[in-house]
């Protein structure tokens, strides 16, 4: 093994690397490298982990990499690589994870990968990617984290991702997915982290995402062009902490069974078109720091706190945008006792 990450090394790997055949692990990440892999890394066939992240590396991926097929770590996030997806990853399917995020990568993913059976996690975001997402990513049973935000997959989400009964993470915001969210979704109960937004998705939100599990933490599916109703369900014992609903076209009230998500730090409904009167039950999640109801149709006046300490850990609260009118209840603002400078907190924001 050659363990030699978090250093300040700098240079490229040397070719002389080839001649260490019987390498098992080879640890470089969080350096200075650059420059392209030298083709004699394609000789280390006994390699099982791999990992070249955190440096400056270009060029693409040697074709050979996985020859030996004992390739079982492939991280190689936080580069400048470039180019397609070699062939040979469709066939090393020993791999237990694949990270690729934050390269310059590009191609259809479409039919780039294989059947990964032992395979843990998968990161391919913040690339170039294009195409659809393979129905045969349903066969990676022991799958626990789907990562591919901010690339340009097109299509539907496909149904054979409820088949992942160990994944804990999906999160496939800012592509160009379309259609609906299928209801499979609701099958995977493990699931902590479903994460969509910036899509171009439609129909309803399935009530089933967040009654199926109590395991859910965030649900973001903001900026996308959902209809219909807030879920009204939200049971008892959930462990929600982030509802990010804004920028889609959703009507009626907010469902007070929300109250029921004693965990809520952000609830954020902005930029639909809900209506009703200001919910104030929300004043008693001991939790919300932010609460966003801007540019909907709510309306009435916003009624006296009925509560001895509401928003104890409120920081945020944008309310713009609406129809709201008489005066506003002081005890709120003697109660805000979470407000905090903005400016000397720059990277609070929603």
């Amino acid at each position: 093994m050659l363990p030699l990450s978090s250093n300040n090394l700098s240079g490229t790997i040397p070719p002389e690397i080839g001649n260490l055949t019987s390498l098992v692990i080879l640890d470089i990440n969080t350096n200075q490298l650059n420059g392209e892999l030298p083709d004699t890394l394609s000789s280390l066939s006994n390699l099982q982990i791999l990992d070249l992240s955190s440096n400056n590396f270009s060029g693409g991926l040697l074709p050979g990499l996985c020859n030996g097929f004992a390739l079982q770590y492939l991280i190689v996030n936080d580069n400048n690589f470039t180019g397609l997806l070699p062939d040979w990853l469709k066939n090393c399917s020993s791999l237990t994870q694949l990270s690729l995020d934050g390269n310059q990568f590009s191609g259809n993913i479409s039919n780039a990968f294989g059947v990964y059976p032992d395979l843990d996690r998968i990161n391919l975001s913040g690339n170039q990617f294009s195409g659809e997402l393979s129905p045969k990513w349903g066969e990676c049973a022991k799958l626990t984290i789907l990562q591919m935000d901010g690339n340009k997959i097109t299509g539907e989400i496909p149904a054979e991702l409820g088949n992942l009964t160990q994944l804990r993470v999906l999160s496939l915001d800012s592509n160009e997915l379309a259609g609906k969210i299928p209801s499979t979704i609701c099958n995977v109960s493990s699931l902590e982290i479903l994460n969509l937004s910036n899509n171009s998705l439609v129909g309803v939100i399935p009530q089933c995402l967040v009654n199926s599990t109590n395991e859910l933490s965030v649900l973001d599916l903001r900026m996308n062009h959902f209809h219909g109703v807030v879920p009204v369900t939200f049971r008892e014992g959930n462990k929600l902490r982030n509802l990010g609903l804004n920028g889609n076209q959703l009507e009626g009230s907010v469902p007070q069974t929300l109250v029921n998500c004693k965990q809520l730090q952000v609830l954020d409904l902005g930029n639909n078109k809900l209506s009703g009167r200001f919910p104030n039950w929300v004043e008693s999640l001991p939790e919300l720091r932010i609460l966003v109801l801007r540019s909907n149709r709510f309306s009435g006046t916003i009624s006296a706190s009925n509560t001895k300490l509401p928003f104890p850990s409120l920081r945020i609260i944008d309310l713009s945008n609406n129809e709201f009118i008489g005066l506003l209840p002081t005890k709120y603002f003697k109660n805000f006792k979470a407000m905090i400078n903005v400016d000397e907190h720059k990277n609070l924001g929603y």
